[in-house]
């Protein structure tokens, strides 16, 4: 299979090129066949929960009323972002199905689940949630069972190898658009690879922190005591990883 009609062009190059970095992978090259140019990959971002969540709802509020809409979050709790942060009371989640009714518009149809739960499945908008780094992030730091790292071939030993597997699957949920919405503060490393060497366009207006060469977490600006000038980069990794980087 060589073309396809499920995605937009822009997201068949920005999610091929980014599951093929693991170069065990077969190589795959898809077209639409209908697509010229289109815009559908775009990062929200924020450096707190409560900013996070206004992006969200901000981009709610433009889509059309009667689209489908799914929430994705690499765990369960990824839902707090929505749940802890609504002080008006904008939406009504039932939380045995997933089902998120908006009362901005009623027609909208909302779901979250976990990008496990997804596979197979395809919504108008995707908005993922968990673009974050640290132990619950995307890719999770969560050490996997042992016993399966036993089972695994070596070929299976890049980095992250299964999570850019499942990374990918919640990029190709969505049959219109899909949001990144990022934490600033501490980003997902795969946040970088796309920013960096696919497509940085699709970040405009969020910035991004400094990337630890260490271990591939954000840097954070860190104070030794109250002088300003003994400012530097510590990593958000600590203490896993110590690396540090002066101010320049």
């Amino acid at each position: 299979i060589t073309t396809t009609r499920r995605f937009r062009q822009s997201l068949i190059d920005a999610s091929g090129k980014f599951i093929m970095r693991d170069a065990n992978l077969y190589a795959k090259h898809l077209r639409n066949p209908n697509d010229k140019r289109d815009y559908s990959l775009k990062a929200l971002g924020g450096a707190t929960q409560e900013e996070r969540f206004e992006a969200v709802v901000a981009q709610l509020r433009k889509l059309p009323k009667a689209a489908s809409v799914l929430l994705l979050g690499r765990y369960n709790s990824d839902l707090n972002l929505i749940a802890r942060n609504d002080r008006d009371g904008l939406f009504r989640i039932d939380q045995g199905t997933g089902s998120i009714a908006f009362a901005e518009k009623p027609e909208m149809s909302i779901t979250f689940m976990t990008v496990h739960k997804s596979k197979g499945l395809q919504y108008d908008f995707v908005f993922l949630l968990c673009c974050s780094g640290g132990l619950k992030g995307f890719p999770s730091a969560i050490p996997e069972e042992p016993l399966l790292g036993l089972l695994l071939p070596e070929v299976e030993r890049m980095p992250h190898a299964e999570e850019r597997r499942l990374f990918y699957v919640a990029m190709t949920r969505c049959r219109k658009k899909l949001f990144f919405v990022v934490d600033q503060t501490r980003p997902s490393r795969f946040m970088y690879e796309l920013h960096d060497r696919i497509c940085p366009n699709v970040f405009r207006g969020v910035k991004l922190p400094p990337q630890c060469p260490n271990c591939g977490e954000a840097l954070r600006l860190r104070h030794a005591g109250s002088d300003p000038s003994r400012s530097f980069y510590g990593c958000t990794g600590y203490p896993n990883c110590r690396y540090t980087r002066q101010c320049r």
